[in-house]
């Protein structure tokens, strides 16, 4: 991927997650717009359920992409992410 993270995306553990003792991931579909945000933000891949997604969702649309040193910048082109 030619982008990275400006700075750690502001995850959230979701609270009752937390207090039962569940860990699951979620893998996120997005692109990148011109002002390095994530649009276009869908699920690929959650488990259990839909317990991680709303929380991994959040994060990714907060977060700030900046493009990795040397890398071209291609708009348009969809990545994915996993939150564990």
């Amino acid at each position: 991927m030619p982008w990275e993270f400006a700075a750690p995306p502001p995850t959230r553990y979701p609270e009752f997650a937390h207090k039962l003792g569940i860990e699951g991931l979620a893998v996120l579909e997005f692109e990148v717009n011109a002002e390095g945000k994530a649009k276009n933000i869908a699920c690929v891949d959650v488990w259990p359920s839909n317990v991680f997604y709303a929380a991994a969702r959040d994060a990714l649309a907060a977060a700030t992409f900046k493009p990795k040193h040397d890398e071209h910048m291609r708009f348009g082109a969809s990545y994915r992410i996993p939150f564990i």
